[in-house]
């Protein structure tokens, strides 16, 4: 018993938060769920130009793509973007309605900590943001 113990505390250290990465939700049915219907076809923006520098500007550093697909049906979209964590990208879905952030969804996980921002408790802190003049 007492070699089992010490063997786990040894192992302890070692945990790497494995289990914590992974795809939570396929995009296709983070889309499914964005849009009760059928989806909408993808549509582009692409980021040159004013818009870049705009990107930029507002992230601290260039985004990783020149473009960014995004699902429109009426004033409902739904955007599939990827952000670096601490070391490695994450994938987020966000659906954004009338001009509000409805909700957002981790789409797959990669680093080795973290994970909670997957869960609702951390998201809600963003439903209903609204972009504004500045």
């Amino acid at each position: 018993m007492l070699n089992k113990l010490v063997l786990l505390l040894l192992l302890l250290p070692v945990y790497t938060g494995a289990q914590a990465r992974g795809t939570y939700l396929e995009p296709d049915a983070f889309l499914a769920e964005a849009f009760s219907s059928a989806i909408p076809e993808p549509a582009v923006i692409w980021l040159t130009g004013e818009r870049k520098d705009t990107v930029k500007q507002l992230l601290g550093h260039r985004y990783a793509s020149l473009r960014v697909r995004y699902w429109l049906r009426g004033e409902r979209s739904a955007w599939i973007l990827e952000e670096v964590g601490k070391d490695l990208p994450i994938t987020i879905g966000v659906v954004v309605n009338g001009g509000r952030l409805e909700y957002i969804k981790v789409l797959v996980f990669r680093e080795s900590r973290g994970e909670e921002i997957r869960h609702p408790f951390f998201t809600r802190q963003f439903l209903d943001a609204r972009l504004d003049a500045e």
